[in-house]
This record gives C-alpha cells, structure tokens and sequence, in this order.
C-alpha cells in the first residue's frame, strides 16, 4: 500500500516538447498525478499556439484533443485514462460533478464536456479531470490518503472565487468520500495576479464584505490610491488567491498544504495563456487531475 505524504510541492517538469507543473513527491507515493500545463508542447496554430486545451475557444476540436492526449501521456496517464479525459463548460457558477464509475462508462471516448459546471470530483483510478484557463485561478484539491484517494479541480474566476467554489468543491469531496479536510492538499495553479487583476467598487466591497483577509481592500488609504482600468474607470486591485486560501482554510484545509504557483498568467504569455493580454483571441491552458494505478 502506497505511503500517505506530508509536504505538497509543485515542480516544472519539461518532457517531450512539453512543460507542465506537477508534484512528483506525491504522485510516487500516492499514486496520483495532478497537473497545470503551459502552452508549449501542442499542435494548434496561432492564435491557440501551441497546447490550446480549450475545445470552446475556436481551435480545431481534434488540435484540441491530440492536445489532451499528448498531455495526459506525457503526465504518465494510462491509454485509459488518456481517452476518457472529462472536462466542462465553465459558466462560472458553483456547479460541482460528481464523475462516478457508472458516468465514466457512459462517457465513451473523448467525452462531450459537462454542461454548466465549474469543478469535477471523482475518487475513480484511471478517471482524469481536467479543466481549462486563461487568467481565472486553477484550483486542484487532492485527498492523498491511502485509503480515501481522491481529487477535485475547479475553476475559480472571480464570481466563482466570492460564491466560494472551491469550498464547494471541498465540501463536495467531504461529502462523498468522508475525507477529512486536513489531510487534504490544495495547489493553485497561474492565474491572473494581483497587479492586473481590476475590479469596480462595488465588487472589490463585496469581497471586503465576505472575506477577512480582504477587509483592508476598501480602506481609505488603499481607496485614496485608486488605479484606472483601460476604460479609465476607476477600479481596486487584489488577490484572489487570498480569498481562495481563507475559504479553504475556513472549511479545515492547513495552510502548510496550499501550495500556490505564483505565476500570474498576465505577464507570462510565452509560457501561459491569457484572456485579458491577448484581448480574447487565446488558447487555453489546463489543471488536470487523476487517481492512476
């Protein structure tokens, strides 16, 4: 029986043309890959060049899955695994599936995305989830225990990150799998930083409202120092991961076990792609998630 871990890390791995941020600690001893791709590595021309893991955004949907595939081998994923990747239309809700045994065989080969959902759960081997970003916060949730494997990877922009999916997502994994949440490791992929990241007054007030450590974001001094966005209206800055790492930690996550990428995707679009630099014409890249044996 595979040994439970103790510390979660993130390492960049570069493989056949690929690069991807994993954890290899825990996939050694636990048995479970979990990983945030970059761009390269792909097929998909420009603008989607090159490892565009977005099936909605333009791009050639069988660019896209050998995208998927390559990725997934490239991870150490079995054949299995490989065709049977689950993913979702991300509407930036707090819609969690629960991808079983029984939906797997219905899934089928190269499966159609899950409406309106913005995490995936499962505790099957060989059942990867993966979704995909250009700018909102990835998020993989991991139970490494022997005896209670199982992963959660959601997708976190900010109306997800103030309705609290992550928390969702990890409520989710307590609820089907009696996981205790301490034990559970979360990573935080590249994503939008706080640098770039701008919102209205009346939605940075609302994350002050919600979130402690949040409340200083409307105070005067930080309001007597607005910045504009490109339309010159006035906005705040802030860091969603904080609101991320509070609700997490809120439901018992420790924060010894939340390991964030610090990468903002922004400012690293030869490596990451991104919505808000590239003005919507982008790839995607992916956080993918799977139990193998």
């Amino acid at each position: 029986m595979r040994e439970s871990m103790t510390t979660p890390s993130l390492k960049r791995i570069t493989s056949q043309g690929l690069v991807f941020y994993t954890d290899e600690a825990l996939f050694e001893k636990t048995g479970i890959r979990i990983a945030f791709s970059e761009r390269t590595g792909g097929v998909s021309e420009s603008p989607y060049a090159s490892l565009n893991l977005g099936l909605h955004v333009g791009d050639k949907s069988e660019a896209v899955w050998q995208n998927r595939h390559r990725l997934a081998s490239v991870a150490g994923l079995s054949v299995q695994a490989t065709e049977h990747i689950a993913s979702a239309e991300q509407v930036h809700g707090i819609h969690v599936e629960k991808v079983d045994s029984n939906l797997k065989a219905r899934l089928g080969i190269n499966p159609q995305p899950f409406s309106a959902t913005d995490a995936l759960v499962t505790n099957q081997i060989d059942q990867p989830l993966l979704l995909c970003f250009a700018d909102c916060v990835p998020v993989i949730l991991v139970s490494p225990c022997a005896d209670k494997r199982a992963v959660a990877v959601v997708h976190s922009g900010w109306r997800g990150t103030l309705e609290e999916i992550s928390s969702v997502a990890l409520q989710a994994l307590i609820d089907e799998y009696d996981i205790d949440p301490s034990s559970v490791f979360a990573y935080i992929g590249a994503y939008i930083g706080p640098k770039n990241f701008q919102v209205s007054l009346d939605i940075a007030s609302q994350f002050a409202a919600k979130f402690d450590t949040l409340s200083t974001v409307m105070s005067p001094s930080r309001l007597s120092n607005l910045s504009r966005n490109d339309r010159g209206e006035v906005t705040v800055q802030f860091d969603l991961a904080d609101a991320i790492v509070e609700s997490l930690t809120k439901l018992g996550v420790l924060p010894c076990n939340i390991v964030p990428l610090d990468v903002c995707s922004v400012e690293t679009t030869d490596r990451f792609f991104s919505y808000r630099a590239e003005q919507g014409m982008t790839g995607r890249h992916g956080a993918l998630a799977c139990l193998c044996q």
